[in-house]
């Protein structure tokens, strides 16, 4: 008896995918559980690596970034009102087009 078989290496590379997901998954976001023993294993190396870690410059720089685009956002919004008021009060008082440089639409 000869036996054939063909297997579409697209299902090994899948088989293979799950496998390695299975043996490297995360707990869930919502979860208390722990992770797949790989997954695990992998972070407490991490944490071993990054217990070291001095994340205080990188945190000014965020904060910094972050201030500055509140305040550009603040100003931004200040403005806007600023524009629209005057706007109100311009077409109000019936000079909103009053006030374009000669010749020009």
């Amino acid at each position: 008896m000869k036996l054939e078989i063909e297997v579409d290496e697209e299902i090994i590379r899948e088989t293979v995918r799950d496998v390695f997901r299975a043996a490297f998954s995360a707990p869930r976001y919502d979860s208390k559980d722990q992770g797949s023993p790989g997954y695990e294993a992998i972070r407490r190396q991490v944490q071993k690596y990054t217990a070291e870690m001095d994340l205080s410059g990188y945190v000014q720089e965020a904060a910094q970034k972050a201030a500055e685009a509140v305040v550009r956002d603040v100003v931004a919004e200040e403005l806007r009102k600023l524009a629209k008021a005057e706007v109100k009060r311009q077409r109000d008082n019936g000079e909103l087009f009053n006030r374009l440089p000669k010749g020009k639409p």
